[in-house]
């Protein structure tokens, strides 16, 4: 069953489906804001969030054929509004030998934290085409 159909039978009060939808877009939501955040509990929390907001107004919303867009949208913002509070560090701030030791390129070229630091390192644009075409983040949310 397509999103468009499940979403016109929540909408018309056969809130079975509700599950199914969720259980379709929770894992790629999961993944992002995990991909967003490098934190486990705050991603789970945004990714609830986000599945809460977009039913929270269910009723009203149109369907144009890109749920997962919107739901994308929706964990976007949250993640930002997350980030808000957090005060940035500066290189100034670091004392001496807290920044550790730089990895060898076998250590680089293994690690998925390596990889995905290097993706952060993008423009926010590319990090996000990046991740909706490759599935970088390995945890299961």
């Amino acid at each position: 069953m397509e999103d468009a159909e499940l979403i016109i039978r929540i909408q018309q009060g056969e809130h079975q489906f509700t599950n199914l939808l969720i259980e379709r877009h929770y894992g790629a939501i999961g993944k992002y804001c995990y991909w967003r955040t490098s934190n486990i509990e705050a991603a789970q929390d945004i990714t609830q969030e986000t599945f809460y907001r977009f039913f929270r107004n269910f009723d009203q919303y149109t369907h144009a054929g890109k749920c997962r867009a919107y739901l994308y949208t929706i964990a976007r913002h949250l993640c930002y509004d997350h980030f808000q509070g957090r005060r940035l560090l500066s290189l100034e701030d670091l004392e001496e030998g807290q920044c550790g030791e730089v990895p060898s390129m076998e250590e680089t070229v293994d690690s998925q934290v390596a990889v995905n630091q290097l993706i952060k390192e993008l423009p926010t644009e590319q990090q996000e085409a990046l991740l909706l075409r490759y599935s970088f983040v390995s945890p299961t949310i």
